[in-house]
């Protein structure tokens, strides 16, 4: 079923009525005039959002099939912390759009096609539900992936929700956990309007899932760096964004952060 709704032009109860004629946790493909509120409608619905208003070409992409779970080039490896060092992750959102990995992602030089990447390590969003509606695509970004490139999920897991507005996350999770089990994805990359510990519950129960990212709010910082466990798993807030923010202004502000391994005060994600 195919529909176009514009916010305050078409009639609201229109996309009401779409919304509580579908199943629950299907995957809505498209995309939206206004992304906050029809990400929420659609999570409060138990429908899953898909960034994927120009992905012309998945009814040919989706009848290649995939017949064994991919595999990461890298690999997660203990590391004995230094004391004198401020720990920092870098992660490029968002990686729930497929129009963006469908189109130029993989070449442009601004992006994974860049020749500096490979040199550190890096942290890619990508949606596991590529693996049914373009797996090709999917190998090839894992073929073209140096030992410096790890895949996380896009968000919010199989598509994008807000986890905090979600009635049935545990089939979500569990749907999410099995998806990334194919893609060898081990993080969970989450984004949410606000912080509420409850919604980390039922992804922490997922074995594939170690732990998750958490973009919060405006520019994906207001999480402010913390920390949140479920299950002796670790969902860890966004510091800092180069979000409209000078690169050597966030270096310069980073690199005054303090360099204590023992303290959340000692780690950084950016985004």
């Amino acid at each position: 079923f195919c529909f176009y709704y514009v916010r305050g032009v078409d009639d609201a109860a229109f996309l009401k009525e779409v919304l509580d004629w579908a199943d629950d946790n299907v995957p809505i493909l498209g995309w939206t005039d206004d992304e906050l509120d029809y990400v929420t409608q659609n999570s409060a619905a138990n429908l899953i959002t898909m960034g994927a208003d120009w992905c012309s070409n998945f009814s040919l992409l989706s009848a290649f099939r995939l017949d064994r779970p991919l595999e990461q080039k890298t690999a997660f490896q203990p590391v004995t912390a230094d004391p004198d060092k401020h720990y920092l992750t870098i992660v490029m959102s968002d990686g729930d759009n497929m129009t963006w990995h469908t189109g130029e992602f993989t070449t442009s030089p601004q992006w994974y096609g860049n020749s500096y990447r490979g040199q550190f390590p890096m942290n890619w969003g990508i949606n596991p539900s590529f693996y049914d509606l373009a797996p090709t695509l999917l190998e090839r970004e894992y073929e073209m992936a140096t030992p410096n490139d790890a895949f996380i999920t896009g968000v919010s897991g199989t598509g994008y929700i807000n986890a905090t507005g979600y009635p049935d996350l545990k089939t979500f999770a569990a749907q999410t956990n099995e998806y990334m089990k194919r893609c060898d994805l081990h993080v969970l990359n989450l984004l949410d309007n606000y912080v509420n510990p409850d919604a980390i519950v039922e992804f922490a129960k997922q074995p594939q899932i170690k732990g998750g990212l958490w973009m919060v709010g405006n520019k994906y910082t207001q999480g402010g760096g913390g920390v949140y466990w479920s299950n002796d798993k670790p969902f860890i807030t966004f510091r800092e964004s180069m979000w409209e923010e000078s690169p050597v202004r966030t270096a310069t502000r980073i690199n005054t952060y303090k360099r204590d391994p023992s303290v959340i005060e000692g780690y950084t994600v950016l985004v």
